[in-house]
């Protein structure tokens, strides 16, 4: 589904206490096993997501573009979520999956 569905799911599953790395599209989850993943994902698709904004509050680093440093934080979140989540598109996945 892409890179942008990729980074919101490692996003999600990082909010969420899990320890979550991504190469090469591939989601690499330590320290839990599969079950719990899998349950996870069936209760993220059981609610409603946050939007890209939302998610991209919980990280960290967002100062990826040149003037990025001036904005405000909630003018960085929404620039920051749309260049780097879907959350329609993870959600479309969520469904397809569970």
């Amino acid at each position: 589904m892409g890179d942008k569905v990729i980074n919101t799911l490692v996003a999600l599953l990082n909010k969420n206490g899990f320890e979550v790395g991504a190469f090469g599209g591939v989601i690499e989850v330590e320290k839990s096993n599969a079950e719990e993943v899998k349950q996870f994902l069936s209760m993220l698709n059981a609610k409603p997501l946050p939007s890209e904004s939302d998610l991209a509050a919980s990280v960290v680093e967002k100062n990826i573009e040149k003037f990025d440093e001036f904005l405000p934080n909630d003018l960085l979140n929404i620039g920051y979520g749309s260049r780097a989540f879907d959350i329609a598109d993870t959600k479309s996945w969520l469904t397809n999956q569970c």
